[in-house]
């Protein structure tokens, strides 16, 4: 489980923005507003508080994780997927 937490979502979370940010242009990433950092805050916070979110649900409700190597048993049908169109 722990596995599947640190390659899947922290990537997409944490380690694809930082690769962008760094290969970015530094006027690029420079905002002039400082509300700049505090909604890329507000997104951070947010998307890390769905991610650990899901991932509980995927191990308690589903008994597996997001990984392919570790697929659900279970459709989960509570949480923020009680609110896709297709689950």
């Amino acid at each position: 489980m722990l596995k599947a937490i640190l390659i899947l979502p922290c990537n997409v979370l944490i380690t694809i923005p930082a690769i962008i940010l760094y290969f970015c242009e530094p006027t690029m990433i420079k905002p002039t507003f400082s509300t700049a950092y505090v909604l890329m805050l507000l997104f951070f916070v947010g998307g890390l508080f769905l991610m650990i979110w899901t991932m509980r649900l995927f191990a308690a409700v589903g008994h597996g994780s997001p990984a392919p190597w570790n697929p659900i048993n279970k459709l989960i049908t509570t949480g923020p997927y009680a609110y896709v169109r297709n689950p």
